[in-house]
């Protein structure tokens, strides 16, 4: 049974009331800047500037990575935007302007009237975040390419249409917890699985509700399975391992007749058998106790696509955003706005007024 918990209020005051190195993996998009007004007080965004939003964005990170434990990951997505006067700017903002109408033209307005950018600059916002963060301690890890195959069409003439965004990942730690072979991909040349690759090719996905800002469920799945472990303990919280066993098989890269040759080979040619991942996975700590899944938070929650991917997979979650519309809209997606809610699935809501921690109304289901 997995465990669902959604915050209605301001990420930083919902991050202060939760416990220090409490989840095991982050995967997130936050608001782009100036590409949306979602018509909340306090709405990541809107700030007047790049380096405004960044430092916001920093901060917000920096207790991100308080509540992560020191094994955790983050998933970062981030979308880049371009310098203009006014409507445009984005190669969303057709679709996006269709369904938030006057809110599009409040949001880019700051792209004008920002000084320290020309007309048409792409601004770069994707890595100035992820630079921002390695400079507040992150390990930045890897930059993934999500390559859309049905990009929106743009109507320029002077650049390629933008079809990608990012996806970094990002680590509290030099040694963290990372499943690759949850992930991993078949091979083009032989039958074996290989290590998966940079560049992610999935498609957008529609979404019948008023949140038109979704990733889809395939991007937020790769995350969850290769960041947020199925089972932990239930004490300390350690992500339970891969159990590894040895191939046994005979050294291939020297003669069966060289000296000293053994099994292993250690003793001549430093090598050994290949140790190969089962799908069993095995307690990494002494405790002895129950396992229980591993938790992935969602510090801008929007739709739930993160809580609907994490219940698929049996994790727990944390949900967090600041429209209670879209608190309810998550809901609705995930079963839980339900009579009778998905019985292996258990839920709470802690609702934020005042977007302080200190007034809470906690339902729980």
């Amino acid at each position: 049974m997995s465990f669902h918990r959604f915050y209605v209020g301001d990420v930083l005051a919902v991050l202060k009331t939760m416990d220090s190195e409490s989840i095991h993996c982050v995967v997130t998009s936050p608001p782009y800047w100036g590409l949306r007004d979602y018509g909340v007080l306090g709405q990541m965004g809107m700030e007047p500037t790049p380096e405004d939003y960044v430092v916001r964005l920093v901060r917000a990170f920096r207790e991100v990575r308080r509540v992560l434990r020191q094994d955790g990951t983050l998933w970062l997505n981030m979308g880049d935007c371009y310098a203009w006067p006014g409507q445009g700017g984005s190669w969303d903002a057709q679709r996006r302007q269709k369904n938030t109408g006057r809110c599009l033209c409040t949001a880019q307005a700051n792209r004008g009237r920002y000084a320290g950018n020309k007309q048409k600059d792409l601004l770069g916002l994707p890595w100035r975040v992820a630079f921002a963060l390695q400079d507040d301690g992150w390990y930045l890890r890897a930059d993934v390419i999500w390559a859309k195959t049905n990009p929106m069409p743009e109507s320029v003439i002077d650049r390629p249409t933008r079809s990608h965004e990012y996806i970094f990942l990002l680590a509290k730690s030099r040694r963290y917890w990372y499943d690759a072979l949850a992930i991993s991909e078949p091979s083009a040349k032989v039958p074996i699985m290989r290590n998966k690759r940079s560049v992610w090719t999935i498609p957008t996905e529609p979404f019948p509700g008023a949140h038109f800002a979704v990733f889809p469920r395939a991007l937020a799945e790769t995350c969850v399975l290769a960041g947020c472990p199925p089972l932990v303990c239930s004490v300390c919280g350690a992500p339970y391992v891969r159990e590894t066993v040895r191939t046994g098989h005979v050294n291939r890269r020297t003669s069966a007749h060289a000296p000293g040759h053994c099994a292993t080979k250690t003793s001549s040619t430093g090598w050994a058998p290949t140790t190969v991942p089962t799908d069993r996975f095995l307690p990494a700590c002494e405790c002895a106790a129950d396992a229980v899944p591993g938790t992935v938070l969602d510090p801008f929650g929007g739709s739930g696509t993160v809580t609907y991917v994490a219940m698929a997979h049996h994790r727990n979650s944390v949900y967090v955003d600041l429209n209670e519309i879209y608190a309810d809209m998550a809901l609705d997606r995930c079963g839980f706005a339900q009579e009778s809610p998905i019985d292996y699935h258990k839920y709470e809501i802690l609702r934020m007024d005042d977007l302080t921690a200190s007034d809470a109304e906690l339902e729980v289901k």
